[in-house]
């Protein structure tokens, strides 16, 4: 199993930040297995990322921070806007609607042209967010 990957430079600066902030920890409070069971993760794999072996994801992110009781965007502005634009579409009323629409549509055996429409705004929508 390879253990070590190439990190980007973005990816080298969130793991030399998470790296700063932990070592700023009293050694008593650098609790692996504990960010490991945040994670959901092996202690090996939590310290494969705080080593930069393997680069920083979502998953790991929210863990460590959750455990260091600090913002995402402090260790990872990149992967921050990731969840940024996640965020951004959960939030999308219209996904809601064009679940119903779609649901209605399946039912019957049609979409109307309201759910078509419907249909290419969540479409346009979702284009606009990915790209931001």
């Amino acid at each position: 199993m390879k253990t070590h990957i190439e990190l980007t430079a973005e990816q080298q600066h969130d793991t030399d930040t998470l790296q700063a902030v932990w070592e700023a920890l009293p050694a008593e409070q650098q609790k692996v297995s504990a960010v490991a069971e945040l994670i959901g993760t092996s202690e090996a794999t939590a310290r494969l990322y705080l080593d930069g072996k393997i680069p920083l994801n979502l998953d790991a992110l929210i863990g460590f921070c959750e455990y260091l009781d600090i913002q995402p965007g402090s260790i990872s502005p990149r992967l921050t806007r990731t969840l940024q634009r996640g965020s951004r579409l959960l939030a999308c009323p219209e996904l809601e609607r064009l679940k119903r629409s779609l649901e209605r549509g399946v039912t019957h055996g049609k979409l109307s042209d309201a759910d078509l429409a419907l249909l290419q705004t969540t479409v346009d929508r979702f284009i606009e967010t990915s790209s931001a």
